[in-house]
């Protein structure tokens, strides 16, 4: 992708939650419990209970279900257009609680929780891969942490973050629970925890801190 303007990118980003909300509004009738009843009730009036009541009934009811259908196809374009129109504030108000944009970071409120691993010595120098999710822009970078619910036999447990699969694992004195890297093409990520032998598991927990825009 191309360079673009910090501006471009942070509505890129809007518009992004903002189509969310709008395919989220917009298919919570045809999702909704109560809507697939009805609609199964109405083909099982026609195809059951009608019938035996003659052809008269049969048909004006077929009439009031085909007139119905009729007002359904009508008025969907216009509900999409209300949806799209209430979306924009419900965007504004979610990205007001998602986070704040300082300079070119995306800084989240709240840690976004990725991925909950449970390892064990089993799963020593091995990477495991997560996803992070689609940016505005290819050039993006993450700024990755990785948490360690503290337990008995969780004192011991070291973690580092691999930009890939192959990537050579090194354990020494430093601590690699971030990372700051570009994000790759495929949006995966790699994680390598050690633990002492033998030992029980232990949460690892991966969250995604904030984000930035190239400059």
């Amino acid at each position: 992708m191309g360079n673009y303007s910090l501006r471009y990118i942070q509505l890129r980003y809007w518009l992004k939650s903002w189509w969310q909300f709008i395919k989220q509004d917009s298919l919570a009738p045809l999702l909704d419990s109560s809507a697939r009843l009805n609609f199964i009730s109405v083909f099982a009036l026609l195809i059951f209970i009608l019938p035996p009541e003659g052809y008269v009934a049969w048909r004006g009811e077929l009439t009031n279900t085909i007139r119905a259908l009729n007002a359904f196809l009508y008025s969907l374009p216009i509900f999409i257009i209300v949806n799209s129109i209430c979306s924009i504030f419900k965007t504004i108000k979610h990205q007001e609680r998602l986070g704040i944009w300082v300079g070119n970071r995306f800084v989240f409120h709240e840690p976004i929780h990725l991925k909950t691993l449970l390892v064990t010595s089993d799963n020593n120098d091995t990477p495991i891969s997560f996803t992070v999710s689609e940016f505005p822009t290819r050039e993006a970078s993450v700024d990755l942490i990785a948490k360690i619910e503290n337990g008995f036999d969780d004192r011991n447990v070291r973690v580092q973050f691999l930009g890939r699969a192959d990537q050579p694992i090194i354990w020494d004195q430093y601590e690699r629970h971030n990372i700051l890297a570009f994000v790759p093409e495929n949006n995966t990520f790699y994680i390598a925890t050690n633990k002492p032998l033998p030992s029980n598991p232990t949460t690892v927990k991966i969250y995604l801190m904030s984000w930035y825009a190239p400059n």
